[in-house]
């Protein structure tokens, strides 16, 4: 459907500052620079080994880790220039991305499908539009249907 997924890794996903070390930088800005060639790139955070294989914390930790590292991916592909619509699945991620970011208000603009909403935040003086979904649920061409939307307006 035209989008380029990259699957996140256990170490990108749960190591707290992966994403402040020279290579978790130097993998953000190659993906900043695929991003600027494609104009559809879903990170997949469902790499993960089954709480039951892997050594670490329980279940609550990882999704915090998880969303807090999702949050430091998307502020490094920000603050590297990215102009892209966002699009954020889940409570827990979104909470995560707005704490790295710094941001506590997030303006509501419309649902585009059924629980999609369109919201803008500001940051740093700069506004970015983002789009919210919870997780588990909706129809299986939701990413499409959405971004064929978006390239309209």
């Amino acid at each position: 459907k035209g989008f380029r997924r990259i699957r996140l890794t256990g170490k990108e996903l749960l190591e707290h500052s992966y994403w402040d070390t020279p290579s978790g930088r130097e993998q953000a800005a190659k993906w900043k620079e695929l991003l600027d060639r494609h104009s559809c790139l879903l990170f997949d955070s469902s790499g993960l080994p089954p709480e039951g294989e892997a050594v670490g914390p329980g279940l609550h930790k990882r999704r915090e880790r998880v969303a807090a590292s999702c949050g430091a991916l998307l502020k490094a592909l920000l603050e590297s220039g990215a102009e892209s619509t966002l699009l954020v699945v889940g409570g827990d991620t979104l909470l995560g991305c707005m704490a790295k970011l710094g941001v506590a208000e997030v303006e509501p603009l419309c649902e585009l499908e059924t629980g999609t909403v369109m919201s803008r935040f500001v940051r740093d003086g700069k506004t970015y539009h983002m789009l919210t979904k919870s997780g588990g649920f909706g129809q299986e061409t939701l990413l499409a249907d959405i971004a064929k939307k978006i390239r309209k307006t």
